[in-house]
């Protein structure tokens, strides 16, 4: 699939009460089953679910209720995670080993235990 196809179908996921569950408990919508599936990187929902245990997350509520994931796909690929959609610092981020992955970057949200993609988050 083409980087605009990707990015065009990626933005038809709208909310839904559909949930899936993660083997580390983290939730996800179908926008997240759907890339988990075609794209295969299951390995950036497991980079994003054992976050949800660490200290980092667990010690603030802001994160609990709201975090805004990006990959970065470069020559050296990189995950942040930031308190806000906002261009603020990260809270933390990791290198990620390289991928094929055929977008230069992916936003992903987890809002209070599940993770989506911005067009299924009610509040954008």
């Amino acid at each position: 699939m083409k980087p605009k196809e990707l990015e065009q179908r990626l933005r038809q996921f709208q909310p839904s009460p559909t949930r899936h569950r993660h083997f580390t408990g983290l939730l996800y919508t179908d926008g997240i089953l759907y890339i988990i599936e075609k794209l295969e990187i299951e390995w950036l929902v497991l980079a994003i679910a054992t976050h949800q245990k660490g200290t980092s997350i667990t010690a603030s509520k802001e994160l609990q209720q709201f975090q805004c994931w990006k990959f970065h796909n470069g020559s050296t690929p990189v995950l942040f995670c930031y308190r806000d959609r906002l261009n603020t610092s990260p809270e933390f981020g990791r290198q990620v080993r390289a991928t094929a992955f055929p977008l230069p970057e992916l936003e992903l949200f987890v809002v209070e235990g599940c993770l989506m993609l911005p067009s299924e988050y009610e509040g954008s």
